[in-house]
């Protein structure tokens, strides 16, 4: 029997491969479109993150890209598939209702009599597009979290409810929705820590090497998608590092500047 995260990644992989076909707002016939570059792919063999750092002729940096898989990130949330609630939605998708979004869902549930709240007791549910503020990760989605509860009182349900963009231009292209039960599990995506791990710094082992993440010796953190990085301890900014400290190699690997083991990149 599958487990959560795998049933949880079948669903998200789902979503982000639908063809969410074209718009008239998207330059997708230039740039390309989301579901288009994952079509046929199997996204758990996606890289977990994607790290690089631009440095001038100097050797000095200019700027550091961090980013996280979104597809990773979703499918390891601390929720679980719905599948009663997803019927619901279905049931409405598959109607003339003429409109699309978490609004629209929720204005249809409380026509049919669904007691319908937000987090924490909120008269409304909290609702997101994840392109509207700080972000970690390689892509984005819109999600609501609520409470809803149907007239009979038989299902119950609080989670989210989620769609994944998979056009271009973010003003259209985006997936169904699915839905995941959960209590407070509003996802966080503008979160991340890269950090470096291996045997202590003074050791006479190879520092150019991947070892599992047992030890951890140098951390940076950002909350607000890679925009800015803090140390978590003295020693300087990641961001200060030169080409020559980084030491990237031939496969696109960055070693800590301070201890020369591999840098990762991960979830705060």
């Amino acid at each position: 029997m599958a487990n959560r995260y795998e049933v949880n990644g079948k669903i998200i992989a789902s979503l982000m491969q639908e063809n969410t076909g074209r718009s008239a707002f998207d330059s997708g016939d230039f740039y390309g479109r989301g579901y288009e570059r994952l079509a046929g792919k199997n996204l758990d063999e996606l890289p977990l993150y994607s790290l690089s750092f631009t440095f001038d002729s100097e050797g000095e940096q200019k700027y550091m890209e961090a980013s996280l898989s979104m597809y990773h990130f979703l499918k390891y949330q601390d929720w679980y598939y719905a599948p009663k609630m997803q019927a619901v939605y279905q049931r409405w998708y598959n109607s003339d209702a003429g409109e699309w979004g978490v609004e629209p869902f929720f204005k249809y549930l409380k026509s049919k009599g669904w007691e319908v709240e937000g987090y924490g007791g909120e008269d409304e549910p909290y609702v997101c597009n994840t392109y509207n503020g700080e972000s970690s990760l390689d892509g984005h989605f819109i999600f609501g979290y609520f409470h809803a509860t149907s007239p009979s009182g038989r299902t119950s349900f609080s989670g989210v409810m989620l769609s994944t963009h998979n056009g271009c231009d973010a003003r259209s292209g985006y997936s169904r929705f699915a839905f995941f039960e959960g209590y407070d599990c509003i996802p966080t995506v503008y979160r991340m820590t890269l950090s470096c791990s291996g045997p202590p710094p003074d050791s006479t082992e190879p520092r150019l090497f991947d070892v599992p993440r047992t030890i951890v010796h140098h951390v940076w953190e950002s909350d607000n998608g890679g925009y800015t990085w803090q140390a978590q301890g003295e020693y300087p900014c990641i961001t200060e590092a030169t080409e020559a400290e980084l030491r990237p190699t031939a496969d696109g690997a960055y070693h800590c500047p301070h201890c020369g083991t591999r840098l990762h990149l991960s979830e705060w």
